[in-house]
């Protein structure tokens, strides 16, 4: 009788004790992974509003700066030798037109002038005489005088 009397005090042990603290430690563990998991969803999701964060900040700044080289743009000529420019950060600007950028020395008059001469068939031809001079004949006086 001593035998099952033990064997019962164990079997109560058992179920009493050691199966709700083997709960316990599986239900520890199930919550320490929880954990670890929902703070390397916090630290990506901090990241993403700190580049958010960083990235509005910036678009700001350049707002700001397109604005205060737009005025100061409009009251200079938009020669290469004039332009000063308000901002340190900005060392071009540059106009789009037409799907094109259009840097500041290429709105000069003598720009569009030199734009109406290349596209003039008259005086592709002259060039093209005179580089066939410079080039395939090494005559380079001659090529001087076709160009001109």
């Amino acid at each position: 009788m001593k035998g099952r009397s033990y064997r019962k005090q164990i079997l109560l042990f058992l179920i009493a004790v050691l199966l709700p603290s083997i709960v316990l430690v599986f239900l520890t563990i199930r919550m320490i992974g929880q954990e670890r998991e929902l703070a390397q969803k916090r630290v990506a999701d901090d990241k993403i509003r700190m580049a958010r964060d960083i990235g509005q900040h910036l678009l700001v700044k350049l707002e700001n700066i397109k604005l205060q080289e737009r005025s100061a743009a409009f009251e200079e000529d938009l020669l290469p030798a004039k332009i000063s420019y308000v901002n340190p950060e900005v060392l071009l600007i540059g106009i789009v037109e037409a799907r094109q950028l259009l840097l500041p020395w290429e709105r000069s008059q003598e720009w569009e002038r030199t734009a109406k001469l290349l596209n003039d068939p008259e005086f592709i031809r002259k060039i093209r005489s005179a580089e066939r001079e410079e080039f395939a004949q090494k005559n380079y006086t001659r090529a001087v005088s076709k160009s001109c």
